[in-house]
């Protein structure tokens, strides 16, 4: 089982505190919290839960197609987009995949469930770990037929992408490959060129509404691809993966421009800020994102990410020490971006720091 951050139960446990009372960098979910008319939605749709969700999702996929211009079938809803990785791998029937390292920790948990065998290509420190398309390429070469690449776009914990341009023309070039593209935290970044556009038969395309509207509670996320496939990855799945209360928050989040646009803009600002706090404190490397969380190295003369994580934890705030990402050593410590008033608190309990 891959190892994630946001585990307030666990957080509260090894440090003694009230898990509420835990101010949570370590899970990259939007500071605002969920749009405020999500209470409203859950309330109004209480009376429906004694009976079953919609277990084809229909007025969701429906929203979805019309949204992002997909062909209605080839849209396929589940309970979060993790859940889709491990259907679509059982689906793909691929002996080996391409996996640029670090990248999100399902992607090789669902390959080894799906006894698929990995070649991973490592993201350089000295390159600001993004992704080289040129050495996936590479190694796709020395593969038997259909490999399955698994590409995070952006990158989870590096907040960066790969050249879109590029990574449409090896699709296009590989139609024998099977390209798993992750979008997951796509839309924090504005106009950002989705692969869902390039409607490549090749091509599954991941989303998740969990990170951008603030429900990682509500579960929920969709896949795209061709007909065919989607029904398969439909056919993997349980019964009624999708419940009925997502399905409508997802409906009425996808209307929401204003909270999209409220967003995008306060994270960027609030991103610009702790970089430039951090920068301050002299501890740290930085790497450029471009989402809601950021990847930073600890020097040397600062200790490890763990002592760090454990310090500020026994101070009521969680950060994501990165050691368990293949790729990362020790060293590496992953923070999301949060409210203005929680950004200071971290900034001042760092320059308290001492290794």
């Amino acid at each position: 089982m891959a190892e994630h951050g946001g585990n307030i139960r666990f957080l509260g446990e090894k440090s003694g505190l009230d898990p509420e009372k835990i101010i949570d960098f370590s899970a990259s979910i939007n500071p605002l919290g969920p749009p405020e008319w999500l209470r409203r939605v859950v309330s109004r749709e209480l009376s429906g839960i004694r009976h079953y969700p919609d277990p084809d999702s229909f007025a969701l996929r429906e929203k979805i197609s019309g949204v992002f211009s997909l062909p209605f079938e080839g849209i396929v809803t589940g309970n979060g987009s993790t859940e889709l990785f491990y259907a679509a791998v059982k689906c793909a029937g691929s002996e080996e995949a391409i996996l640029p390292v670090p990248s999100y920790g399902d992607y090789e948990d669902a390959l080894i469930r799906g006894n698929v065998r990995i070649h991973t290509v490592p993201l350089r420190e000295d390159e600001g770990f993004i992704p080289d398309l040129s050495r996936v390429e590479s190694r796709m070469k020395k593969c038997g037929t259909r490999p399955l690449v698994f590409i995070g776009n952006p990158n989870n914990p590096t907040g960066c992408c790969a050249d879109h341009g590029k990574l449409q023309k090896m699709a296009e070039k590989y139609p024998g490959a099977l390209f798993f593209i992750d979008e997951a935290f796509a839309d924090f970044i504005p106009d950002f060129p989705s692969a869902l556009s390039w409607k490549l038969p090749n091509c599954i395309v991941f989303r998740s509404f969990t990170k951008f509207y603030g429900i990682p509670g509500l579960r929920l996320g969709f896949a795209f691809c061709e007909d065919n496939f989607a029904q398969k990855i439909r056919n993997e799945l349980p019964g009624w993966s999708v419940n009925s209360l997502a399905q409508a928050a997802g409906v009425k989040a996808l209307n929401d421009t204003e909270y999209q646009q409220e967003t995008i803009k306060y994270v960027a600002g609030e991103r610009q800020f702790l970089e430039e706090n951090f920068s301050k404190l002299g501890i740290f490397t930085i790497f450029p994102s471009r989402v809601n969380y950021f990847l930073c190295k600890l020097k040397e003369e600062a200790g490890t990410g763990s002592k760090l994580s454990d310090w500020l934890l026994s101070r009521g705030i969680a950060v994501r020490s990165c050691g368990s990402f293949s790729g990362l050593s020790g060293q590496f410590i992953r923070f999301a971006v949060r409210t203005r008033r929680e950004n200071i608190l971290l900034c001042e309990r760092l320059g308290e720091y001492r290794a």
